[in-house]
Formats: C-alpha cells, sequence, structure tokens
C-alpha cells in the first residue's frame, strides 16, 4: 500500500510480484472482477458440483446420505410422546469432546432435530475457556462425508447382517488367543487405558500396543518425562509469560492445543486488559509459520541449525550440553533474546518453547533451560501426563514375524507410515480387523473383517483436555452406519461377547460410567454430561527436579543448494491428512502462502534464483533414493537452502481429496524416512520442465490506494494513541464522503430508538488462524467451490483474512533497476514481517453492498441491523465486491500494536 504513511515508512504488500510491480499483480488490481470470474468454464458439470458439495448437502439435510437422524440415548428407541424438554424446531445443545493425539478440545455442540449442525468451545470448561481450532470446526463436516465407509465387510465381501454380523466374526478373533498386535492412534483415554490394562492381563505376552501417529507431538511428553524422571509433559501457560522464545513451534498454527495457546497468547497481547503492557514474542524458525507471521522478532535460520541454538542457550545458561555445541550464525540475535529472557522483571515469566519437528534432546534441553530461567510453576508446568508407553509402527514392522494377527483401530499406515516400511508390502494379510474411516484408503485389504469406525459424534467416551481435566466424549446422533467406536472394540477384549454372541458385552458408555466413579465416587453421571468435565480432575503437578542430563544433540550437517534441508511439515488446513477429504479444509486458503486445494515445495528467493525455479514449476525433490514431484513456491521469510513439504495431500481415495480422479496436491510421504521424520538432510530438486495452475487468493480483491492496514509499535502507541486516525484518511478523497446514506438519518424523529451495531477485531490479538472463517462457513453452510472456481476469483467464504508482508517494496518514484531499490527489495523479501486483516460483512450502518443490490435484496431492519432477503437475491455479487472494497469511514478503525 504505496501511499500509506507512518511513522515507520512502512509498505504493505501481498505477494512478491506486488512488491517488485510486476504485471500479474495489475491484471487484478485493475479490474472490478478478475479475469474469468464472470463466466463458468465449460468442462464444470453437474456432477462435478454435486462432487463437491456431497458432505454440505448431507449437512443442509438434502439426504445424500440415505439415513435418518437418530437421536443419542443410551438406549435408543422410537418415541411415541415427546420427550420432556424437546420442541420441534428449537435447536439443544450437548456437552461433549473432540478427541485430539495429546488430549481433547471440550465443545458444547449445536443439534438440530436430533441433527448435529454446529460445534463450539465449552466456556465453562477451566483451560480452554470455550477456544476452538479450524479442525474442531470443520470436524462437523466429516460427520457427514458420503465417502465414510458404511458397510461391515469380511475378506471383501459385504456381511449382510451388518454389525451384528460384524461381532459375531469379532468373537471369533477375541476367544482365539494367539499373538496379537492392537494397531491404535494416539488418545489419552482414561477409558481406553483401562481396557488395554485388562487386555493385558487377560491375554498376557499374547497382546502387543502400538501407537501410530503420523505426526508425532509426544515428544514433548517424552523429553520431560526423561528429564524429571517421571510421566509428566510441559504445560505452557503463555498468558503467564512477559517474554516467549519460540525455536520452530509453531504454537499457534500446527502444534497440539493451539486453540488454547492462542488465546492466551491473544490475553497477553491485549493492553486493556494488562495495564499496558503486552509480551514480547520472538521466533526462531526455518518456515515461515503462523506464529512467526505474528512474531515481534524473527529469526530465520535452518531447522537442523535450531539445536545448536538451543545448545547455544542452555551454555550460556550454565546448563550442560551434550554434544558439540559451535558458535551460531546468529549469535548476537539469540544474545538479544537471552538478555531479555534473563532480565529480573521477567524473572519467571520468560518461556522458551521447541516445537514437534526438533528432536527429543531439545526438547530435554528446553525443559532444563526452563527450570534455569525460574519459570517452572509460571509460565510452565509440569504436569502428570497420564500416558502409557507403547511401540510404535517401525516397532510393529520389527514384530511382524512374531505376531499372528493385527487388529487395526483406525490407521492408514500405508499411506502415512514412512516409506522405508513399504508398510502394504510387509503387513499384506495380517491385518484380522480393522476400523475404517472411508469405504477405501491406501491400507485397504481383501482379507480380514473391515468395520465403518464412529466419528467422535456418534461415539461414547471420554479423555483429559491438556490441563488434564476429564472431559465426557457424548454422542449426539446414533451411528449413522451402525459403526464401531475403538473403545467398543477394545471392550470385546477386556470383556468378551455376550452370551448371544451378536452383541458386545460391555457398552462403551457403561465403560465410560464406571471411569467415571474410579475418578470419583461421588460424581454425578448427569452433571458430567451435562457440565462437559468433571470438576477439580487436572492432573497433579510432577517432579520439578531435574532428573538425568539431556540426551545428545545430532551433529551439525553442512548443507547447500544441492544439498537440501527437507522439513516434512503438518499442513495447516488439512493436517496429516485427516482432514484430506473436507472441502471446507481443502478450500481453505493457508494463512502464509494463501494457496487452495494443493500443497507446495516452498523455497527462499535466494535458493529459487540458484536453482531456476520459480512459482508454479514442477520440480522433483531426491532424497535418500526416493522422489516425489511437486509445484515450486517461492515463500518470503524462507530460510536458504532449506524446502518444505507439508504432509496430508496426494491421496488417491475420496471424491474431494482425490477430486475427479486427479489427485489433489502431492504425496510427501512418499520421500519421509521413519528414522528423519521431520527434518532430513540430503535433498535434491531438480526442474521437471512441466507447471502446475495454482490457486493463490493472495492478490484476490485489491485494496489498491486505501489506507487499510494500520499498525504501529507499542512506543508509538504510547506516545500517539489515536496514531490509527491520522494514517492517511484525509489523503483519500474516497473516504470523504460516503456512498450510501444511512436510512434513519432521513427521520430524525426515530434516531433515538436506533440501535448502534458494530463488531470490531482486536487485531493485537487477532493472529490469522482463521478458525473464523471455517466456523462461518459451517454456521452459514457455505458451499465450496472447487480450485477451478476458486483460480477464477469465485471463492465463497463471506469472512476472509487477508495477509500482508511489511517492507519497503515496489516504489513507482524509484527506478526499479536502481541497486539501493533493488537491494531494500531483496532484504524485505527475504525477511519480512507479517499483518493479518480479517475482512467481514460488518453489518455496518452504511453497508457498501446496499448502494450495489440490483435488486435491493440487503436492506436495514427497524433496528438498523443490515439484513438480507434471500428470496430477492439473483446472485449477482455485487456485493462481494462492495464488501471486499470496504473502506473505514471514520467511525471504527481497525489497527495493530506489535512490540
Amino acid at each position: 500500500m504505496s501511499d500509506v504513511s507512518s511513522k515507520t515508512q512502512s509498505q504493505y504488500w501481498r505477494s512478491i510480484g506486488e512488491a517488485n510491480g510486476a504485471a500479474e499483480h495489475s491484471d487484478w488490481s485493475d479490474n472490478e472482477f478478475p479475469e474469468g470470474a464472470m463466466e463458468l468454464p465449460e468442462d464444470f458439470s453437474r456432477r462435478d458440483f454435486l462432487k463437491l458439495m456431497g458432505a454440505s448437502a448431507g449437512l443442509a439435510g438434502v439426504g445424500l446420505l440415505g439415513v435418518g437422524c437418530r437421536r443419542p440415548v443410551e438406549t435408543i428407541i422410537p418415541f411415541g410422546e415427546q420427550p420432556e424438554g424437546y420442541t420441534h424446531g428449537v435447536p439443544q445443545f450437548f456437552a461433549t469432546a473432540r478427541p485430539t493425539a495429546t488430549g481433547a478440545v471440550p465443545l458444547v455442540v449445536k443439534s438440530d432435530e436430533g441433527r448435529p449442525t454446529k460445534v463450539e468451545g465449552n466456556a465453562d470448561h477451566p483451560d480452554s475457556n470455550g477456544a476452538t481450532d479450524l479442525h474442531t470446526q470443520a470436524s462437523i463436516l466429516n460427520l457427514y462425508d458420503p465417502d465414510r465407509a458404511r458397510q461391515f465387510t469380511t475378506n471383501d465381501s459385504v456381511m449382510k447382517g451388518g454389525r451384528t454380523d460384524a461381532i459375531v466374526k469379532l468373537a471369533e478373533l477375541v476367544y482365539k488367543d494367539v499373538p496379537t498386535a492392537f494397531l491404535m492412534p494416539a488418545g489419552n483415554s482414561p477409558s481406553r487405558a483401562r481396557m488395554i490394562r485388562k487386555i493385558a492381563e487377560k491375554m498376557g505376552a499374547n497382546a502387543k500396543f502400538y501407537v501410530h501417529e503420523a505426526v508425532d507431538y509426544a515428544v514433548h511428553s517424552r523429553a520431560a518425562s526423561a528429564v524429571f524422571g517421571d510421566s509428566v509433559k510441559p504445560f505452557w501457560k503463555l498468558d503467564q509469560a512477559a517474554v516467549i522464545l519460540s525455536l520452530d513451534c509453531d504454537f499457534l498454527g500446527t502444534e497440539e492445543d493451539s486453540h488454547r495457546h492462542s488465546r492466551d497468547f491473544a490475553r497477553g497481547r491485549k493492553l486493556a486488559k494488562n495495564e499496558g503492557r503486552m509480551s514480547r514474542l520472538y521466533v526462531a524458525e526455518a518456515l515461515m509459520s503462523q506464529t512467526g507471521a505474528n512474531a515481534d522478532h524473527r529469526q530465520r535460520m535452518n531447522a537442523s541449525a535450531v539445536t545448536h541454538a538451543a545448545g547455544y542457550l542452555a551454555q550460556a545458561l550454565g546448563i550442560s550440553v551434550n554434544g558439540t555445541v559451535a558458535n551460531p550464525a546468529n549469535k548476537v540475535w539469540l544474545d538479544k533474546c537471552l538478555e531479555d529472557l534473563n532480565l529480573k522483571a521477567h524473572a519467571g515469566k520468560g518461556l522458551v518453547m521447541a516445537g514437534y519437528r526438533q528432536p527429543q534432546a531439545v526438547h530435554e534441553l528446553v525443559n532444563l533451560i526452563n527450570e534455569k530461567l525460574g519459570n517452572l510453576g509460571h509460565a510452565v508446568e509440569v504436569r502428570m501426563s497420564g500416558t502409557f508407553a507403547h511401540g510404535n509402527l517401525h516397532d510393529l514392522k520389527d514384530d511382524l514375524g512374531k505376531v499372528n494377527r493385527i487388529i487395526n483401530l483406525g490407521c492408514n499406515p500405508a499411506y502415512d507410515g514412512g516409506a522405508d516400511l513399504d508398510w502394504a508390502s510387509n503387513a499384506k494379510g495380517k491385518t484380522a480387523f480393522r476400523l475404517s474411516h472411508f469405504a477405501e484408503d491406501e491400507s485397504s485389504e481383501a482379507t480380514g473383517v473391515v468395520a465403518p469406525r464412529a466419528h467422535y459424534l456418534e461415539s461414547w467416551g471420554d479423555s483429559r483436555t491438556s490441563d488434564g481435566t476429564l472431559v465426557p466424549v457424548q454422542p449426539l446422533i446414533a451411528p449413522l452406519f451402525d459403526g464401531l467406536s475403538e473403545l467398543e472394540v477394545l471392550s470385546a477384549f477386556a470383556y468378551g461377547i455376550g452370551s448371544s454372541g451378536k452383541q458386545l458385552a460391555k457398552e462403551a458408555h457403561e465403560i465410560v460410567q464406571d471411569t467415571l466413579k474410579l475418578q470419583n465416587s461421588d460424581a454425578s453421571w448427569g452433571h458430567f454430561l451435562h457440565s462437559g468435565f468433571l470438576a477439580d480432575s487436572a492432573g497433579g503437578k510432577g517432579n520439578e527436579i531435574p532428573g538425568k542430563p539431556p540426551g545428545e544433540l545430532p551433529s551439525a550437517e553442512s548443507i547447500s543448494e544441492t544439498n537440501l534441508e527437507v522439513v516434512f511439515t503438518t499442513d495447516h488446513s488439512v493436517g496429516d491428512g485427516a482432514f484430506a477429504n473436507n472441502g471446507w479444509c481443502q478450500e481453505l486458503p493457508d494463512p502464509i502462502t494463501k494457496i487452495t486445494w494443493d500443497n507446495v515445495m516452498s523455497i527462499s528467493r535466494v535458493t529459487g534464483e540458484k536453482l531456476k525455479l520459480t512459482n508454479g514449476q514442477v520440480a522433483k525433490l531426491t532424497l535418500n533414493g526416493r522422489s516425489v514431484e511437486g509445484p515450486i513456491w517461492i515463500q518470503p521469510g524462507m530460510a536458504d537452502n532449506t524446502v518444505c513439504l507439508p504432509l496430508g495431500y496426494g491421496k488417491k481415495h475420496g471424491r474431494i481429496a482425490n477430486f475427479k480422479g486427479e489427485g489433489v496436491g502431492f504425496n510427501a510421504y512418499a520421500v519421509r524416512d521413519t528414522d528423519f521424520p521431520n527434518i532430513a538432510i540430503g535433498g535434491k530438486l531438480s526442474a521437471t520442465g512441466k507447471t502446475h495452475l495454482l490457486s493463490s487468493t493472495q492478490e484476490h480483491w485489491s485494496m489498491e490506494g486505501r489506507p487499510i492496514i494500520r499498525e504501529a509499535t507499542l512506543a508509538e502507541y504510547k506516545e500517539t494513541p489515536n496514531f490509527a486516525l491520522e494514517m492517511g484518511i484525509k489523503s483519500h478523497a474516497r473516504n470523504e464522503g460516503k456512498i450510501y446514506q444511512h436510512p434513519y438519518k432521513e427521520r430524525p424523529s426515530l434516531k433515538s430508538d436506533v440501535h448502534q451495531w458494530g463488531m470490531s477485531v482486536d487485531l493485537s490479538s487477532c493472529t490469522g488462524c482463521s478458525a473464523c472463517v471455517i466456523a462461518c462457513q459451517s454456521e452459514n453452510n457455505i458451499p465450496i467451490v472447487g480450485k477451478d472456481q476458486v483460480g477464477r476469483g469465485r471463492e465463497m467464504h463471506w469472512l476472509r483474512i487477508d495477509r500482508y508482508y511489511t517492507g519497503k517494496g515496489h516504489d513507482p518514484n524509484v527506478n526499479a533497476n536502481a541497486g539501493d531499490d533493488e537491494q531494500h527489495l531483496e532484504e524485505w523479501i527475504d525477511d519480512p514481517q507479517v499483518v493479518n486483516q480479517p475482512m467481514m460483512c460488518q453489518h455496518c450502518e452504511s453497508a457498501p453492498c446496499e448502494s450495489v443490490c440490483p435488486v435491493n435484496a440487503t436492506v436495514h431492519d427497524e433496528e438498523g441491523l443490515n439484513v438480507m432477503a434471500y428470496n430477492r437475491c439473483v446472485g449477482t455479487r455485487y456485493c462481494a465486491v462492495s464488501i471486499s472494497m470496504i473502506t473505514t469511514n471514520g467511525r471504527s478503525i481497525s489497527c495493530t500494536i506489535r512490540r
């Protein structure tokens, strides 16, 4: 935004093309609509539309699933009389929780006529306080996924008796005591832990348990347990921290518990509630992450170099380090961080965090660093983890010769296991029973029993949140396809099959009730379900005296453009692939690249220039003798000689994940080794001569010439609290008058009765996580349009998060070839800051959509609220353009404050 002035003389740009004034940017900014936005492509068929709309239509009640909705109670029977407290047409709300790999997200779920329609955080929970993340918001769409497994099969033949026949077959496995491997997703359910103990007691050495997750978040717990000599985990309290140092830890994005971390981080940034103080965030990382985008001070460094940065900090604090630590190249920056962390005013408030991609030795050092800084019990606590050590997928592969059968409780190792394991070949024919999310996936076999896995909104269970509080997993609907849950299958092995041989001996809700009584004999089952958590059940604090010394830091390896560092990361939109068939997640723009319906190989500007690679070129990445092809993306803020590979794409099953049978994105798991699952050295990139069309929204709906971004440092804010009002508004003739006059201005007699509606966003707290975008899509059932339509500028989100880079950018008054201008431009592209700007319909008093609507569909109601008469709307989308180009009317102004 070249004509926005501020004390720092910053300019704002959304892409490298916009920064250097490239022609592709002007194509967007000079036209009201992007090219092609007004025509449908000839090959976009009704069939394609229905594929995209499948799950959304099911959620809306169209009935694509071919099943009815049933109310979940402990005994589900049709009611002849209306239940007490139930009124048709009035939604009901139930407390439950969404289990995750390391805990659970406590929820309150809205149910309309027996159908779950919207999830929200449980505001009464003592720790999360109503926070959710984008995947939790999107998880309800997975319930209505038309590609879900619907039938019970045995040896690839459909069981006519469905669930009943499956339990009969399960009984044959239960009562045949042979060496059995139980392969499970990660979780911390107390009821599951009880079932595992019972099975181990019953089957003895014949029962072996393995946990598999594509992304290993348990490293936090393993490291803390190793340091403190107990089964514990770190519990970060970002709202108590004055200074935060993130060592490759994307706690606002792809780390577990990001919903809680975001809430706590935002609390520390609210000036009004912190007596004018706000926390300061330092980030050292290789990728431009969501956390890095919110940093006050960001240092880009290779991911493998973070290891030695942690070692340098530990040595500076007098902590013994196991391994050689050389002076890092970014020593000056690290010294400044250490100085800030060590300030007397920050005692106990200087939090250091490491991300899941870093090796365990780094996490062990971070625990010792926090202890040395006096943070334990303040900015970080050590909580009892309550988890048990099990083998992993690599262990199971080694043990395949020792087990007769595998009971797979919902994993897809042929897709997300290590490429070196070759799971599909090595484990062929071993799976005797499997719970499956989808009718077919990469781990599907023609042998054994396959049962549909119940969604968490269809299941009875329990879990613990990150602070240790016990929460119920309560169903809101009976299983749509009679699916089984993990707990039900484990209970069959623990308690056996009922006397009829056709039903479980003990139902899941009974098991959860028993667990509750064991936790608190006085606890009320009804109150537990009503409140959604068991009060005062958080885990106890662990030992705060460090135990054994930390593990050895890996040695440094030389990297270059011909010997690249390869970083595998959870994708912000589809996770590790669990949400790859979720259209909401596929169409959600990545918060940094703004790319939809694809993953890309991100590299820095310098690396791209050395390898002669540009955006959209397809490159071949070779690593450890394996290779994968994918499109290149030049990402500002990336470390040189590092390539980022997002996981979760390239699936071959699912109408969304494999749209039109052409696949969505590339499968990064194809080159991922179990010995180096996060950071690997030795990658080589080479051009293939092919190109790939990417759909990125980063330059859609230009804000050309409008001072939309207003930011200042904390010092500048304290000097001039009204700085946002003085930043370029008067110089813009567009803001001097209003196109549309408020209707009540013409009726002064009603002025005293007019309500003043408004919505504001504290941009100093907003992290750009995009959970609100998915929440809005879920609340309003906004359709997805697909990659091609997004590329034409037809995305239909009612809410978007614009991402701007801060830097010098292109100055049209300076010769672009001038040495100084070019040098500064490269500096800003290599090390930009990021500003998030949410844009939503604000129900404003002078709504620009009203002045452009040709059919007067958008009007004011009697209270002055901007509303919509849908039966008048003819879909011209003039409102979409006018809202995207909304200007500040002087009544309220958004601004960002940074430390």
